[in-house]
C-alpha cells in the first residue's frame, strides 16, 4: 500500500487480515519510496498494489508509470484507495483495475476489499 497516512495504513492492514488473514502487506508513505524499496528488492514484489490517489511528492500518474517501470510490475493489478475518486478518464489506460473510496471503519473496507479482490480475473 502507498498512502502518506499512517492511520490509513493501519486501517488497510487490518482490514485486510480480516478478510485474507494470510495476506502480508508492505506499506510506503510516498511513491518515491515504494519504488526505492521495490527497484532494491526491499520488498517482494506484491500480488496487488492499493495506493492513495491525493498524495505529496509525485502526481498519482506518474506514481503509475514510474512503477510500471520497475522489474515485475508492469502485469501486477494496481487500486487506487482514496478519499476521492479519481477523474474516469484514463484509468484503465494507467492499468487501474478499481477505485475505492476510504471507508470510516475496518469493516467496511474489509468489505470492499473482499469484493475488489474476489472479482479479479
Amino acid at each position: 500500500m502507498i498512502d502518506d497516512d499512517l492511520e490509513d495504513q493501519e486501517i488497510f492492514q487490518l482490514a485486510m487480515q480480516e478478510v485474507f488473514p494470510k495476506a502480508r502487506c508492505y506499506f510506503a508513505v510516498s511513491c518515491p519510496e515504494a519504488i526505492e524499496k521495490l527497484s532494491k528488492n526491499i520488498i517482494p514484489i506484491p500480488l496487488y498494489i492499493f495506493m492513495d490517489w491525493n498524495m505529496p511528492l509525485m502526481e498519482a500518474s506518474h506514481c503509475i508509470y514510474d512503477l510500471r517501470k520497475v522489474a515485475g510490475m508492469r502485469e501486477v493489478p494496481l487500486f487506487i484507495l482514496s478519499g476521492t475518486l479519481p477523474p474516469i478518464n484514463g484509468l484503465t489506460a494507467l492499468g487501474i483495475r478499481k477505485s475505492l473510496i476510504k471507508q470510516p471503519s475496518v469493516s467496511l473496507l474489509s468489505k470492499e476489499l473482499y469484493l475488489a479482490l474476489n472479482n479479479q480475473s
